[in-house]
């Protein structure tokens, strides 16, 4: 039952999706406009509307994959170790491939770019990078 639910609840949420992308197309209309404030306005809210579509996309992509697995294959493991992805979890990400223990243990690792003795500064030095001439 509790399964069932979830299936639900996902599909409603991409139905939700793909009805915030029907909403988006609607500001990508080409439009004149006499005003270039106007026409500079509309731009940005393309432009927003874009990013929006993106995210919405990928939100698309992912559910309509988790659906998939959940329909098919069941749970999804985790790529490092191997362990179940509790459904919780991939509803709430559903593109994971890491169960969240994993996930932090990457998470906390160092950042290659960190220095060395683990500050979060740059550990090259800033001043032998040639300074841009511009005419």
């Amino acid at each position: 039952m509790e399964n069932t639910l979830m299936l639900q609840r996902l599909q409603d949420e991409l139905a939700e999706e793909l009805q915030r992308m029907t909403q988006l197309r609607d500001v990508f209309q080409a439009q004149h406009f006499a005003d270039e404030v106007d026409a500079a306005s509309h731009m940005e809210a393309a432009h927003l509307a874009q990013c929006s579509a993106r995210r919405s996309a990928q939100r698309i992509r992912d559910l309509q994959s988790l659906l998939y697995l959940l329909r098919h294959n069941g749970p999804r493991q985790c790529v490092d170790c191997g362990d179940d992805i509790p459904l919780e979890r991939l509803v709430a990400a559903p593109g994971t491939t890491r169960c969240l223990y994993c996930q932090q243990q990457m998470e906390s690792m160092p950042s290659p770019l960190a220095s060395p003795d683990g500050a979060s500064a740059p550990w090259f030095d800033v001043s032998a990078i040639p300074q841009a001439q511009f005419c």
